[in-house]
């Protein structure tokens, strides 16, 4: 894993113009953005689509969490895939990544 804020450093102190750096790092920003999870207190998905999903459900004696792929339905709200999803609550999300491709 790469340290984001030592590349927005670096890309800083480059020798572009400082307002080409403020794009790129803005830019650059947001693109990180993607790539992190979202929790569902501060958002929620602005398509219908598949995404990566941290949920909850509580187990005899403490919470129990785990990451999954769920559909998201405008107006619904979360789907689950499989019979896990009885008794859970989503609690942060992400978009799903590109799959493999051998080059």
């Amino acid at each position: 894993m790469f340290d984001k804020e030592k590349l927005i450093e670096d890309l800083t102190e480059s020798v572009l113009p400082s307002q080409d750096v403020n794009i790129l790092t803005d830019a650059i920003r947001e693109l990180l953005k993607i790539r992190e999870w979202t929790p569902c207190s501060e958002d929620q998905p602005k398509k219908t689509d598949k995404y990566l999903i941290t949920a909850e459900f509580q187990d005899e004696n403490r919470p129990i969490r785990f990451v999954s792929v769920e559909l998201y339905i405008m107006g619904d709200g979360w789907i689950g895939y499989d019979e896990t999803g009885i008794g859970r609550k989503v609690i942060a999300w992400m978009p799903c990544p590109k799959p493999y491709r051998k080059e």
